[in-house]
């Protein structure tokens, strides 16, 4: 947030205000960009079988 922040501030500053398509580009662009690094995390929610048969059941709390 306070990145796509900062570029739409620079944006505004370099070249102008820039119209809404670009803003929306902008947000959607750094939105894939911040989901990347997460991708691998989140890759394993919801697949409790699937881990439980890879790695074994999980122990009782």
């Amino acid at each position: 947030m306070i990145v796509s922040w900062v570029l739409l501030a620079w944006t505004d500053d370099t070249y102008g205000r820039p119209a809404f398509w670009a803003k929306l580009l902008i947000v959607i662009l750094l939105g894939f960009v911040w989901i990347v690094p997460f991708k691998k995390i989140y890759t394993g929610i919801g697949k409790g079988e699937e881990c439980a048969r890879l790695f074994g059941p999980f122990p009782a709390a």
